[in-house]
């Protein structure tokens, strides 16, 4: 069964498209898009479903070009049908596409027997994995400073780690950053020097700017804080690509301050956890900043982990959920104790300790 995904703005050509494919038995269409979706939304839903093929609709306007050149760079393998409008300049239209490397063009209006034929031609050929699976993205925010969204990121990405899976933990924040001194990470190099060195990034050289803290998590920290730091957002979504295609996760420690680069990386995340304590103060600030987030399109990613939870404090999870609008996806409790311990020595908690079984928990829902 070929899974197709089809992008069409015209309803028209999709009612069209449906009722020629339908007879096929050897063909689904899983998922229709009636408008061109960006690059984020459409890499999380080709990872999510994981299309063998694509129809999309082009009368040759630049951001449908634009997607197919994405496309075809991006997944080289994953077969593309474009339905044409048959235009006057189609000739001059074509050319973009043929130098895009597309194979398959079916003009409009449709003819059950052109479409049938490049169907056809795509099942006839082999069937590679067209997308290969990246690795999930998850970013950590503090409703406020000091509620320990840090300390949440070190050990969520130490406990995933400790489930088998290859980790990558990267300090975004560039103006206050504490994994390296949490850690006691001795590595001078950073995100910066990755990001200053992107052209130059392979397997040889990506170990020398990261820290192994333990068997299957890599850091990469902030470098010397720097109020006035600010990071290129297109260096960073490059260095994304790089390290999705090298690892099982990858978790932000951002700052919260919802710098613009934070926010372009928190288009490709997969979860984005709020931060916060109990504190009134922490939940009042964790509400106005799910409002930024939500004024982003990205609100249906977050969620709430709520840190230093007390057995004898007075809101419950189910009043706090209802207090901020938003789903406490996990709780934390307090201990100070094991914290202070694990900074002073410069290691992740414990993880035969109470709050080391509320990480192991959380990596695995996770």
């Amino acid at each position: 069964m070929l899974k197709i995904s089809l992008i069409c703005p015209d309803e028209q050509v999709v009612d069209e498209l449906v009722q020629i494919l339908s007879d096929r038995e050897d063909v689904a269409i899983q998922h229709v898009s009636t408008r061109n979706p960006g690059q984020a939304e459409l890499d999380r839903y080709l990872q999510l479903h994981l299309p063998q093929a694509i129809l999309i609709s082009t009368d040759g306007d630049n951001h449908t070009l634009a997607i197919i050149d994405y496309l075809r760079r991006t997944y080289p393998d994953l077969p593309l049908v474009i339905l044409h409008s048959a235009t006057e300049n189609a000739a001059a239209s074509l050319l973009p596409l043929m130098h895009a490397g597309v194979k398959e063009v079916v003009f409009q209006p449709l003819d059950r027997a052109e479409v049938g034929a490049a169907i056809d031609r795509i099942c006839a050929a082999p069937a590679p994995d067209a997308i290969s699976k990246l690795g999930k993205v998850f970013c950590f925010l503090p409703s406020k400073p000091g509620v320990g969204a840090s300390t949440v990121a070190i050990n969520t990405a130490a406990a995933l780690a400790q489930e088998g899976s290859k980790v990558l933990l990267v300090d975004g924040d560039l103006t206050s950053g504490m994994v390296r001194f949490m850690l006691k990470l001795k590595n001078p190099a950073s995100i910066r020097d990755a990001a200053q060195r992107i052209a130059d990034l392979d397997e040889f050289l990506w170990p020398q700017l990261i820290t192994q803290v333990r068997e299957g998590l890599d850091v990469l920290h902030a470098g010397v804080s720097s109020p006035s730091c600010s990071f290129d957002s297109e260096v960073l979504l490059s260095l994304m690509d790089f390290w999705r295609a090298a690892y099982d996760f990858v978790c932000f420690d951002f700052s919260g301050n919802l710098e613009q680069f934070s926010l372009d990386a928190m288009h490709f995340a997969d979860r984005i956890f709020l931060v916060s304590t109990s504190e009134i103060t922490s939940l009042h600030l964790l509400i106005e900043k799910a409002h930024h987030l939500k004024a982003n399109d990205v609100i249906d990613r977050v969620r709430v982990v709520l840190n230093r939870k007390n057995r004898n404090e007075d809101l419950s999870k189910r009043q706090i959920e209802g207090l901020i609008g938003l789903p406490v996806c996990k709780v934390i409790r307090n201990n100070y104790s094991e914290t202070l311990a694990a900074n002073r020595e410069g290691r992740t908690v414990r993880t035969n300790s109470a709050l080391g079984a509320d990480f192991k928990a959380f990596a695995a829902e996770l």
